[in-house]
């Protein structure tokens, strides 16, 4: 059933108004969705120049299908979670630049290779002695998939700190801020932006 349209000639508080059931993305938070296949893709540099060492045309059929995996997987956080992936996008910056001195992806590797490893899934390469080399479709998907969830969850954790740290001095400025630039704490409500339920904009208030 279709709420009735929102009465906007008045101020009134958000809560006031009907509201769809998701987050509206506005202004810096649309830039995570947009940004993000362009981060991914510059996170995949290095670890798919150590992947072309030791990954087999059947490995790389598995390889692609994690690496597509995981770009919707951050493209879903992004749309759905707009201001996690503000975040998101801040830490795998930070963890892209790291490729200039990889020793975050080269453990990412090592680990991802163990964890293949462990599950039987490498094999020794004919080609070069000690080389593991990643022969399957299961075993690319499974390296991949394990190297990506890694590096993501640092930029994740990352992105998460600077935004924290952010908040903390924002906040901070704000306390010792001079009573003039403050903003003023009479009148009405600022309003925030939003979409009203019956999906028509007309009716929603915009701050």
């Amino acid at each position: 059933m279709v709420p009735e349209a929102a009465d906007c000639t008045e101020q009134k508080s958000p809560a006031e108004y009907p509201v769809c059931p998701y987050e509206d993305a506005s202004g810096i938070e649309q830039f995570a969705s947009r940004v993000w296949p362009i981060a991914f893709a510059v996170n995949m540099i290095v670890p798919v120049i150590l992947a072309m060492m030791m990954t087999s045309f059947r490995g790389w059929i598995g390889t692609g299908v994690a690496g597509f995996t995981l770009l919707i997987l951050g493209y879903y956080v992004c749309r759905v979670y707009p201001r996690f992936g503000v975040n998101l996008i801040f830490g795998a910056g930070i963890v892209a630049a790291t490729q200039f001195y990889p020793i975050l992806q080269f453990l990412a590797g090592t680990l991802a290779i163990e964890l293949a490893t462990k599950l039987g899934l490498v094999v020794q390469s004919d080609d070069w002695i000690g080389l593991l080399l990643i022969a399957t479709e299961v075993s690319g998907f499974v390296v991949t998939f394990a190297c990506g969830t890694i590096l993501l969850v640092t930029a994740s954790i990352v992105g998460l700190l600077i935004g924290f740290l952010l908040s903390v001095f924002l906040s901070r400025n704000e306390t010792f801020a001079p009573e003039s630039s403050k903003p003023p704490t009479n009148g009405p409500p600022r309003l925030t932006s939003y979409r009203c339920c019956d999906n028509d904009d007309s009716n929603c208030p915009v701050a």
